[in-house]
């Protein structure tokens, strides 16, 4: 979703990013409950939490202005 929306020539599309900021949020939920919370080296070499902490944050980043705009739209 981040690369396709990097990709986008327009910034602008308020509804598709409202729309996808929903499913990242509601994905990004789950994560608290599945990460253990614990230091860098005990966790597995392979954990992806601090990956996916990133993404969520590049995701929010790029769709929460164009999503609060469409939300004032139709408000």
């Amino acid at each position: 979703m981040l690369a396709r929306w990097r990709a986008r020539r327009s910034k602008d599309d308020p509804g598709t990013a409202f729309a996808d900021y929903v499913r990242v949020l509601t994905s990004w939920r789950r994560l608290p409950y599945l990460d253990p919370g614990l230091a860098p080296e005990l966790l597995p070499r392979d954990w992806s939490g601090t990956r996916a902490a990133d993404l969520f944050f590049a995701l929010q980043r790029r769709l929460e202005g164009p999503s609060h705009t469409f939300v004032d739209q139709v408000r």
